[in-house]
């Protein structure tokens, strides 16, 4: 049967430079979890200066799917939202796609926090709930057929866990019976790009976005962040959107995601255990 994703056969130093011309050196990064992630240096105009692209490379059939949901999600989400989204490029190697982008300038949340005063903080709180809000007002403009909670349950394949506990998925489903919103589906304090003013300035990583929960993306990121910063980002969120957080469903999406993640974590354990090592070519 032939594949539709890539394996550590491929020789991603050579499928990079074949996509970027002038690129001077490639690193595979630590991060690529869901992917084989590249990054690869060119100099930029008349050889000045240094410009960085992604490639990234899916290790399995569903986030191949992912991926190609992911490029046609980010070509119109960008028409429509003032941060940096990642401008996709769908290539292709024997009839599998990878994507390529440009490096989003920045600093993830995740690396800056323990630098931030608490009034940056706050600012940054509400930039991001902001984002949150303006991304649901695209749900009548950008339609996807897949909710987050089926997405969820088709990622738990992944790792053949017989004993998966699926009533971790209840609050969400509820809530998605209620109301439905386009959500990116994995806002982690890794995808939200800071810069040196100390304001959210870009997202990265789409490959969840979905139809969900308008509290599942406070969700996600509210079981990353500690009291302080979680407070600040439910009162904004709560202030730009009209609508009231139930704290205990919160308490519950924040054990699904803890869930959904170990599950996941285990699987790349086992199965790849290469995604935690630098290359360079």
């Amino acid at each position: 049967m032939e594949k539709n994703f890539f394996d550590l056969n491929d020789d991603f130093c050579a499928i990079v430079r074949e996509n970027i011309k002038g690129v001077y050196a490639a690193e595979k990064i630590a991060t690529g979890r869901t992917n084989y992630v590249y990054y690869a240096y060119k100099k930029g105009f008349l050889g000045l200066g240094k410009k960085t692209f992604v490639a990234r490379f899916p290790r399995t059939d569903f986030f191949m799917r992912a991926l190609e949901k992911e490029i046609e999600a980010t070509t119109e989400i960008k028409q429509y939202l003032v941060l940096k989204t990642p401008i996709y490029k769908k290539a292709l190697k024997d009839g599998r796609a990878f994507s390529l982008h440009e490096l989003v300038s920045g600093e993830p949340l995740n690396d800056v926090y323990e630098t931030l005063t608490t009034a940056e903080k706050q600012v940054i709180a509400g930039d991001i709930a902001k984002y949150i809000f303006d991304i649901q007002n695209l749900t009548d403009k950008i339609k996807t057929t897949e909710t987050l909670s089926t997405f969820l349950t088709e990622l738990s394949y992944i790792n053949g866990n017989e004993d998966y506990d699926y009533s971790v998925l209840d609050t969400l489903k509820k809530q998605e019976g209620e109301k439905l919103v386009l959500v990116h589906g994995d806002l982690n304090p890794c995808n939200l790009i800071i810069d040196k003013k100390k304001r959210l300035c870009g997202v990265l990583d789409y490959a969840f976005v979905s139809s969900s929960s308008p509290f599942v993306d406070l969700g996600r990121l509210t079981g990353r962040m500690d009291k302080e910063f979680n407070e600040m980002l439910i009162e904004s969120f709560e202030k730009i959107s009209g609508l009231k957080f139930k704290r205990k469903e919160l308490t519950e999406l924040n054990k699904m995601w803890k869930y959904v993640e170990a599950d996941y974590m285990e699987y790349m354990t086992r199965e790849h255990a290469d995604f935690d090592y630098p290359v360079k070519c």
